[in-house]
């Protein structure tokens, strides 16, 4: 009877040593899916706001180039639409 209960306990000790050897390994993998994933959010939230910044300069540039001002200045300069002589200053 003796060697029954042992034998029992030692199934017992093995089940439980590889199921807490599986749960380690599954928590390990989990931790290390969740690090990768962090990582990539933040690549990927630092992506965003690089694309947002550029979004409004070229909404901005866009607003400037659509100026009345910006038509003047850019026919008197580049094209050379001013009155011989005219120095044009920009402020």
């Amino acid at each position: 009877m003796s060697e029954r209960v042992n034998k029992r306990v030692q199934i017992i000790v093995v089940s439980a040593v590889t199921l807490l050897f599986t749960l380690i390994c599954v928590l390990t993998f989990q931790i290390a899916i969740n690090l990768n994933r962090n990582s990539q959010l933040n690549q990927l939230l630092a992506e965003q706001a690089r694309l947002e910044t550029q979004l409004r300069n070229a909404e901005n540039a866009q607003y400037l180039m659509g100026s009345e001002d910006f038509i003047y200045y850019f026919a008197l300069r580049e094209l050379g639409w001013g009155r011989p002589g005219q120095v044009i200053f920009r402020r």
